[in-house]
C-alpha cells in the first residue's frame, strides 16, 4: 500500500510575537468579553450548498454500484466496470494538468510549542474590541487562544473579523535551519477562531479553530478533500506529490472506478491516488492502465511479452478468438502472457503456435524437436492413423512416426523417412516374449 497523502495539520499554532506594548491608545469605556460564542456565519455553507453534502463519488462512480467487473467473464457479455450514465459527465471535467503542483512544501506549525492560553479582561471602545493582560499589556500582530477559542489582533491591537494573515517563523532545533510562511485565518462576527465551510468570492475553504487548511489533503466528515496553497477546495484533476487525484464538483475525493472523457481511471480505494503506468490487481482480477491512468483493452506487449484485455478491462486468461484466430493466455493467475512459437501442453493435449501466438494446424516441422506434427482442426496434436493424401501415417500427441518399427494399436508396423506406412510387421526381436 502507498503512502498515506495528507500533511499533518497542528491545531496547536506557532506564531511569530510582533511584540507587546502598554495600552496606551485604549481608553477602558466597557470592560467584559465580547460574544464569545459560536458565530453564525452569513457563509456557512450548512444554510448554503455544503460540500460534505453533495453526492459522493461513492454514489456515481464506484464499479461496485454500477455493473461490476467481477460479475462476468465474457468480454462480449460485460460492460464497464461502471455505468457511465452514472458518473461525472467527461464534458465537464477538464483534462488533468498541474496548475499547483505542490513542492516541497512546509508545515508552519510546530507541535513542540504550543500557544499557551493567556489571562486578561475584555475592553470595549468606540464598538471596538480590544484584550488587556493581567499585566497591562495588550496583545496586536498576533493570534491568541483566549478561553477555548483563537483570536486575532490587528497592529493597533483591535480584534479582528474575517480573513487575517499571521506571519510566522520556524527554527529547527537540530539544524538551525529557518524557515517563515505566513498562514491565513477567518474569525467570526464574535471574533473567535471559525471552524467549518467558508465560501468567499465562489471559492470553498475550510479553516479549523480559525486556521485555514491549505497544500493538502484531508478527512472532513465521511469524506476526503483537497485544497491548494491558497487554500482553494479542489475539484477535478489535481496533481498532489507526484500522484494524480479526483475531486467531484462538491470537493469530495473519489475513490474506485471513474468514467472520465471517454475512459476508465482507477483511483486507490483507500487514498484516491490513480493508478498507472503498469499492472493492478482489482478484486480478484488484473487490469492494465496506460501512463495517463487510463485503462487498458486489448493487445498489449508489457515486459517482453504480449497480454490480452477484454472490454472490462480484465486481463484475459485461456482461449481467445481475435480476428478469426485463436490464441491462448496463460491461465495462472499470476500469467496472462500469450503462448506463441511453440508447442504447449494445454489439458493433457498438445498446441502449437506460430510467432505471432496464432494456433497453427495441419502439418508443422520443428528443427528443434527433429520432426514432422500434424494438428487437427481443433488445434490439438493428432492421435492415431491419418489418412493424408492417400497415405497412412500414425501420430502421437501430433508427433509422427518415421523411418523405424512402431507398434500401432495391437500390431506393429513399418513407417519410412517420410513418415507414410509400409505395412505391417512382426514384432522387433526385443519385443518377443517367450513363454
Amino acid at each position: 500500500m502507498k503512502r498515506r497523502w495528507y500533511r499533518w495539520i497542528a491545531l496547536g499554532l506557532t506564531v511569530g510575537l510582533m511584540g507587546v506594548q502598554a495600552p496606551a491608545v485604549h481608553a477602558e469605556e466597557n470592560q467584559g468579553s465580547p460574544m464569545i460564542e459560536n458565530p453564525t456565519d452569513p457563509t456557512d455553507p450548512t444554510e448554503a450548498t455544503d460540500p460534505t453534502e453533495s453526492t459522493d463519488s461513492t454514489e456515481a462512480t464506484d464499479s461496485t454500484e454500477a455493473t461490476d467487473s467481477t460479475e462476468a467473464t465474457d468480454p462480449t457479455e460485460v460492460t464497464n466496470p461502471a455505468d457511465p450514465a452514472d458518473t461525472t459527465d467527461p464534458t465537464e471535467v477538464t483534462d488533468p494538468t498541474d496548475p499547483t503542483d505542490p513542492t516541497d512544501p512546509t508545515d508552519p506549525t510546530d507541535p513542540t510549542d504550543p500557544i499557551e492560553p493567556v489571562k486578561g479582561t475584555w475592553i470595549q471602545t468606540g464598538g471596538r474590541w480590544w484584550y488587556r493582560y493581567e499585566d497591562g499589556t495588550y496583545p496586536c500582530n498576533e493570534v491568541v487562544e483566549i478561553g477555548d477559542a483563537l483570536y486575532g489582533f490587528d497592529s493597533a491591537g483591535w480584534m479582528v473579523t474575517g480573513w487575517y494573515p499571521q506571519a510566522w517563523t520556524w527554527t529547527d532545533s537540530e539544524t538551525g535551519k529557518t524557515e517563515s510562511g505566513t498562514d491565513w485565518y477567518y474569525f467570526g462576527p464574535s471574533g473567535a477562531g471559525f471552524t467549518g465551510w467558508v465560501k468567499d468570492g465562489g471559492n470553498w475553504y475550510y479553516c479549523e479553530y480559525g486556521w485555514m487548511y491549505y497544500d493538502t489533503i484531508y478527512p472532513i466528515g465521511d469524506s476526503c478533500y483537497g485544497f491548494h496553497k491558497n487554500g482553494v477546495m479542489m475539484t477535478g484533476w489535481n496533481k498532489y506529490y507526484g500522484d494524480w487525484y479526483y475531486f467531484n464538483p462538491s470537493g469530495s475525493m473519489v475513490t474506485g472506478w471513474l468514467w472520465d472523457n471517454n475512459d476508465w481511471y482507477y483511483l486507490d480505494p483507500e487514498d484516491g491516488w490513480m493508478y498507472a503506468d503498469d499492472w493492478w490487481k482489482i478484486g480478484d482480477y488484473w487490469y492494465m492502465f496506460r501512463s495517463n491512468g487510463a485503462m487498458l483493452t486489448g493487445w498489449n506487449y508489457y515486459y517482453g511479452d504480449w497480454y490480452y484485455y477484454d472490454a472490462d478491462g480484465r486481463e484475459h486468461r485461456g482461449w481467445l478468438l481475435n480476428g478469426n484466430k485463436w490464441y491462448y493466455l496463460d491461465p495462472d493467475p499470476d500469467g496472462g502472457y500469450m503462448y506463441y512459437d511453440d508447442i504447449y501442453e494445454i489439458k493433457e493435449r498438445w498446441y502449437a503456435f506460430d510467432n505471432t501466438g496464432a494456433m497453427l494446424t495441419g502439418w508443422q516441422y520443428y528443427d528443434e524437436y527433429e520432426g514432422w506434427y500434424y494438428f487437427d482442426s481443433d488445434g490439438a496434436g493428432h492421435d492415431g492413423w491419418l489418412l493424408y493424401k492417400d497415405a497412412w501415417y500414425w501420430c502421437e500427441d501430433g508427433v509422427m512416426a518415421a523411418d523405424g518399427i512402431v507398434k500401432t494399436g495391437e500390431k506393429w508396423s513399418e513407417f519410412n523417412k517420410e513418415g507414410v506406412w509400409l505395412g505391417y510387421v512382426d514384432a522387433p526381436e526385443e519385443e518377443v516374449v517367450e513363454d
